[in-house]
């Protein structure tokens, strides 16, 4: 009978293992797919960000080419030149 005691103890501690083996796997797979979503999303974010920038500096440099053009213009009026549509003072 102690036989049948011990190896239904060791059946017993071997599936606790196993079973505490499988949990901890899954609980790393779930650690590493929450990390993969986080930096996804801060890529993004970053991506994002970088769009807008992009769009704000070309905003600036057309509003800064208007400027030029505008200034241009009234150069040429005030020196008493005639401005074309093709952006020319003759």
């Amino acid at each position: 009978m102690t036989k049948r005691v011990n190896i239904n103890t060791v059946i017993i501690s071997i599936a606790v293992v196993i079973g505490c083996i499988i949990l901890g796997g899954s609980l790393y797979a779930i650690q590493i797919q929450k990390q993969q979503s986080i930096e996804r999303q801060q890529e993004a974010e970053l991506k994002q960000e970088k769009e807008l920038k992009e769009k704000e500096i070309q905003a600036e440099a057309a509003a800064a080419s208007k400027a030029a053009g505008a200034q241009a213009e009234a150069a040429c009026y005030e020196s008493g030149g005639s401005w074309s549509r093709f952006n020319y003072c003759y």
